[in-house]
């Protein structure tokens, strides 16, 4: 008899992201149940850190999907005024 838990555990574990399956991976569990709670806590584990699995930022994917900020970075002074654009600022 075939055990189809264990295939479906490793269908489903070899369809995961590269970095939740190469955690999930060493753990050899049989169980599909299993397999899906180890990936389930490794997903949320890496939420938590704030770092995306390197192969979800070209897909788009997981909980790193949002918006990204369009905020410019503060260069200093806007001031152009004629005189001192082209000059270095001196200290007094």
């Amino acid at each position: 008899m075939v055990n189809t838990d264990y295939k479906k555990a490793r269908k489903f574990e070899n369809s995961l992201h590269n970095d939740i399956r190469e955690r999930v991976n060493v753990l050899k569990l049989p169980m599909y149940v299993d397999v899906l709670d180890r990936a389930l806590m490794s997903e949320t584990n890496m939420a938590d850190r704030g770092k995306p699995p390197a192969d979800w930022k070209a897909k788009g994917q997981g909980f790193f999907s949002g918006k990204k900020s369009s905020k410019k970075q503060n260069t200093g002074s806007s001031s152009t005024s004629g005189s001192t654009r082209n000059t270095a600022p001196t200290c007094t």
